[in-house]
């Protein structure tokens, strides 16, 4: 099941209800140039094993800010030469990994944040065929995605690589916390620190609404995935994609939950800490970086400044980013 046609007609039902008595996200908000999410959470119930590692190095020193976090989201720019899916860069913001032709995954450096990207080349080192929804680790050397797994489910794996300008992949192996024969575990994305996974999750081969999950470091692993039950996509609010904010305060996810403005729109829901309750969500119907096609949410920059996902919008399948103005 990927994502992008995953989708059904389904009747339009009531989508939310409040969750005061749960520990859940904050108000659910449409992007657009009036509210980017620059607080706010994304962790609702906990599985119970704590982490006991960090598989990535990260900077210690927060990212230098390129944007006033509470701006206008600028108009989305297509990302030249690539077409695909589900952008996911390095947290240097120098590689980028996405989902391209004859679904492989793609890689292509640049210089600079803001800079040309040299050529595309397929990631070689994970699966031969259907390797999907990639996801890196901050320090660029840790790879996540989705794929068919020898239960015919789609799963979640992981693989290494010895620098962050190699296109070859070792180590490649699945999560056997998300390996299922029974659901579909789609789209990951990996927090910062490298001690949470999300991931997309619905029954295999059906058309049940697909929900976000998430599971804690453990090991060499994750534990057992949980849902986040304060996000509920109901009948027609099912998830395509999601991306997490470097502090987990901000989670964006796409969603054909209504309003809609036509397909499926980025959203984002926040919250004040990681420990804080949170209230009923309320939506609301807002214009900016969406569009009347599917707008597939998959990376923000470390400042919470560049938005980086996938639409059908204009030419075929292809890659943007939305910059916050300065």
């Amino acid at each position: 099941m990927k994502a992008r046609w995953s989708w059904v007609s389904l009747p339009l039902l009531t989508l939310l209800a409040a969750c005061n008595a749960i520990l859940g996200y904050g108000d659910f908000v449409k992007i657009d140039g009036e509210s980017g999410g620059d607080g706010g959470g994304n962790v609702g119930t906990d599985p119970t094993t704590t982490p006991t590692t960090n598989p990535t190095t990260v900077p210690t020193t927060p990212p230098t800010v390129t944007c006033v976090p509470t701006k206008a989201w600028g108009v989305p720019a297509p990302i030249p030469s690539f077409t695909g899916f589900l952008p996911s860069l390095s947290g240097d913001e120098l590689t980028l990994a996405w989902e391209g032709p004859g679904d492989a995954i793609f890689l292509a450096q640049r210089p600079t944040i803001g800079g040309a990207y040299g050529a595309q080349v397929q990631a070689t080192g994970l699966m031969t065929t259907n390797s999907l929804g990639p996801s890196f680790s901050a320090d660029g050397l840790t790879l996540f995605w989705y794929a068919l797994s020898s239960t015919n489910t789609y799963n979640v794996f992981i693989a290494t690589r010895a620098s962050t300008t190699a296109t070859a992949f070792t180590g490649t192996r699945a999560l056997a916390s998300h390996g299922s024969e029974t659901l579909d575990s789609i789209n990951p994305v990996v927090s910062r620190d490298g001690n949470e996974l999300f991931t997309v999750r619905v029954a295999a081969r059906s058309t049940q609404p697909q929900e976000i999950w998430h599971a804690l470091k453990s090991g060499t692993d994750f534990a057992a995935p949980a849902q986040l039950t304060e996000i509920a996509a109901g009948v027609t609010g099912s998830v395509d994609s999601i991306a997490l904010s470097a502090d987990r305060l901000t989670l964006y996810f796409s969603s054909r939950r209504s309003p809609s403005l036509g397909r499926s729109d980025i959203w984002s829901v926040t919250r004040a800490s990681t420990t804080a309750p949170f209230g009923a969500p309320t939506q609301e119907l807002l214009q900016g970086i969406n569009s009347a096609e599917d707008d597939l949410v998959s990376w923000i920059s470390p400042d919470n400044c560049r938005l980086y996902f996938s639409s059908f919008r204009g030419n075929g399948n292809q890659l943007f980013v939305a910059t916050r103005t300065p």
